[in-house]
């Protein structure tokens, strides 16, 4: 159970630094 918990927190962790490095392009691209 904790394992599974663990894999969830992250999957969600690793689609969180994706969306703020996409974000992070985006503002290098406007600048």
């Amino acid at each position: 159970m904790v394992l599974r918990h663990f894999l969830i927190l992250s999957l969600n962790a690793e689609m969180i630094l994706r969306h703020i490095l996409s974000f992070i392009k985006i503002q290098l691209k406007v600048e």
